[in-house]
């Protein structure tokens, strides 16, 4: 783990094994839909093997993601039925469900509690209200625990609850993405791709520790903004 500290918060970059082989996720289950904005390319298509729009692009290629991890955190036995089988679609092959935050904290410590294991949870899946401890209490547990090898599990949090308060409770609470309900396999799909495609540092300040909040990056223009172009800055250090 990487830590660094800027005033009051901490920037921490954790490498991650799994997530990096994950950027293939969900592409076999969007080749060839032309409804989707982003479509994935296969490793045919990242090695420059083929053009696009050849034969060979339309071509099924397969993915293997039968060591990938996903936990459902959900209390309604239909939903959670449903998401999973979305995933299996997707190629996932190992889908494990626990039906409230205790037992979800219970199966992370099981499969992330020693960091030198493989099977680890690789990414979490959590309703948000649930008897037995809800999903805001589990996210909290989640970035408070003292391995990374826990703290660190992307989460997205799903609600029947409006957009907006999903997304700022979910942010708030060092979710990685909100889902609003009913889900759909096009934006189960897009959270987690975009988890995997845009990862972002994680922040460790006095009372939050998770996703850097700020999706983007917006510029300066205050009283204080550097005048030398980055441009200007380069050409000094070359100089030097």
């Amino acid at each position: 783990m990487i830590e660094r500290k800027i005033a009051s918060a901490s920037i921490v970059i954790s490498p991650t094994e799994k997530t990096k082989t994950l950027s293939v996720f969900l592409g076999l289950f969007f080749q060839g839909a032309s409804d989707y904005p982003a479509r994935r390319k296969s490793p045919l298509a990242q090695s420059g093997k083929y053009m696009p729009g050849s034969s060979t692009q339309k071509e099924k290629s397969a993915y293997s993601l039968n060591g990938f991890n996903v936990l459902i955190v959900e209390d309604y036995p239909f939903m959670a039925s449903l998401i999973a089988t979305m995933l299996r679609e997707f190629g996932v092959g190992n889908i494990f469900i626990a039906h409230n935050g205790a037992d979800a904290r219970e199966m992370l410590v099981m499969f992330n509690g020693d960091p030198a294991a493989r099977d680890h949870i690789d990414i979490v899946l959590t309703d948000w209200l649930m008897p037995g401890g809800d999903g805001i209490a589990l996210i909290d547990w989640v970035r408070a625990h003292k391995k990374d090898s826990v703290r660190f599990v992307p989460i997205v949090l799903c609600s029947a609850y409006a957009s907006e308060l999903v997304v700022i409770k979910g942010r708030d609470h060092g979710a990685n993405e909100a889902l609003v309900k009913p889900v759909s396999a096009k934006k189960l799909a897009n959270r987690i791709l975009h988890v995997i495609d845009h990862p972002r540092p994680f922040i460790k300040a006095p009372d939050f520790f998770g996703p850097d909040r700020r999706r983007k990056v917006e510029p300066y223009e205050g009283d204080e903004k550097r005048k030398t172009s980055p441009e200007e800055l380069r050409e000094h250090h070359e100089r030097i």
